[in-house]
């Protein structure tokens, strides 16, 4: 019996939209090759026509963690198992590379440059309208400011007195204070 609905639609040749597959086409190819590092080693040493595993290994990066660490697999083995040799850390280290060094160079800096600079409090911009109207208006004396009409928190002078110390040592303190 034949079936009532015709199936497999209408046989016309598909058409592309030229203009629109270009474009795709082309947006795809720059995201492509645009590798976004903040750090000049790796960028410097990146090849744009290998891929990312073997750009990072050529620097002595891993692209796996998982591979590096060697994660137990859950599979058992059944059978002749051989000793694998492990590396000693003095022949990894002198696998690594240009790369690797230019890296942990970078990274000590860093870090001496954090350790050296003083700590600044970050503020909301109502909180340093609110201790700089404080100030002006009671100048250190925190009771008096908690019971000011412009403490709509409510806050303690307890409370006030740490959020005023955080602002004096803050650099929003030094702008004001010129």
């Amino acid at each position: 019996m034949p079936r009532s609905v015709r199936h497999g639609g209408k046989k016309t040749p598909v058409y592309r939209d030229l203009k629109n597959y270009r474009s795709k086409k082309l947006k795809a190819l720059k995201k492509k090759k645009e590798a976004k590092t903040t750090c000049k080693a790796v960028s410097e040493a990146w090849d744009k026509s290998s891929t990312m595993k073997k750009n990072l290994e050529s620097m002595g990066l891993t692209y796996n963690v998982n591979n590096l660490i060697g994660l137990p697999k859950t599979n058992i083995v059944t059978g002749n198992t051989e000793d694998v040799e492990m590396m000693s850390l003095e022949e990894a280290k002198k696998q690594s590379t240009k790369v690797v060094s230019q890296l942990e160079g970078e990274k000590k800096k860093q870090m001496k440059a954090v350790s050296k600079r003083p700590e600044f409090k970050r503020l909301l911009p109502r909180d340093v309208e609110f201790c700089n109207k404080m100030i002006e208006a009671h100048g250190l004396d925190f009771e008096a400011m908690a019971r000011d009409p412009l403490n709509l928190n409510q806050l303690t002078a307890k409370q006030i007195e740490r959020r005023i110390n955080t602002f004096k040592r803050s650099f929003r303190f030094t702008e004001a204070a010129e």
